[in-house]
């Protein structure tokens, strides 16, 4: 016997081994059976793809009878484990009773740990042994007076004054925009002016004139103011000055 591996094209592979055992049969009577075992082994290489197996019995050289079968490679995975051993129902079963036990020691757990005051991690070691630096601390704590600075120190842009100034002053109201299209239907239509001549009884009224109004008077002119008169000289006067006063048309008192 012998057993032969091709592809579909009829080509022998080589990426098989193929082995028959028993290779030969002999003496073999009429009605008598016998087990064959024909074992195959892929390479490390082999391609995939179908092939058929070709087992062949010959009897002095001549062909007996021939058997095919169809072989493939096939991906193998790993079958092994506990929850492959098990049935579905007590694998889930065994899950959620794991879930549950570690929920509740995580529970557990949580209740009886200690707590811990983060603030005693903040105060540096030692410090009841100084009390002033508590106090030094606080009030550095709620000291504002550099952020306070800080903000108050900085400097007007010309934006914010001119923004300032624009707000102080009463702008004028923007007029409102003109609606568009035609006014609302609610609106009650305009009078119409009835159509050809007024009445022929009735006379058009005469045009309204102004009255005259009178006219100013004139400013009347400055008075000139009069001259002074001459004042008389009182006490002796010398004959000289009396002459002089004569000659110019005055009249002087002499005294005797």
């Amino acid at each position: 016997m012998t057993a032969v591996l091709v592809d579909k094209e009829n080509v022998q592979r080589t990426d098989w081994s193929v082995d028959v055992s028993p290779a030969t049969v002999v003496n073999l009577g009429v009605g008598e059976e016998i087990e064959v075992e024909v074992s195959l082994m892929p390479a490390d290489d082999v391609e995939r793809g179908a092939s058929f197996l070709l087992l062949n019995l010959s009897a002095d050289q001549a062909l007996v009878t021939s058997i095919q079968r169809d072989v493939s490679v096939e991906i193998a995975t790993g079958a092994g484990g506990l929850f492959n051993i098990l049935p579905p129902a007590v694998s889930i079963t065994l899950v959620v009773a794991l879930l549950g036990a570690g929920l509740i020691l995580a529970r557990r757990m949580k209740a009886s740990g200690a707590l811990v005051d983060d603030g005693a991690s903040l105060v540096a070691p030692n410090t009841h042994t100084n009390p002033d630096m508590l106090g030094e601390r606080r009030d550095e704590a709620l000291d504002l007076g550099t952020a306070v600075d800080e903000l108050t120190s900085g400097e007007v842009s010309d934006e914010e004054i001119a923004q300032a100034i624009m707000q102080s002053m009463d702008l004028p109201s923007v007029p409102a925009a003109v609606p568009k299209g035609l006014p609302p239907t609610g609106m009650p239509p305009k009078a119409n002016l009835p159509l050809g001549m007024p009445p022929a009884g009735m006379p058009p009224a005469p045009a309204k004139t102004l009255p005259q109004l009178p006219l100013p008077a004139p400013a009347p002119a400055p008075v000139q103011p009069a001259a002074p008169a001459p004042t008389v000289a009182q006490g002796p006067c010398c004959p000289w000055r009396s002459s002089r006063r004569l000659d110019h048309g005055t009249v002087a008192a002499l005294r005797p």
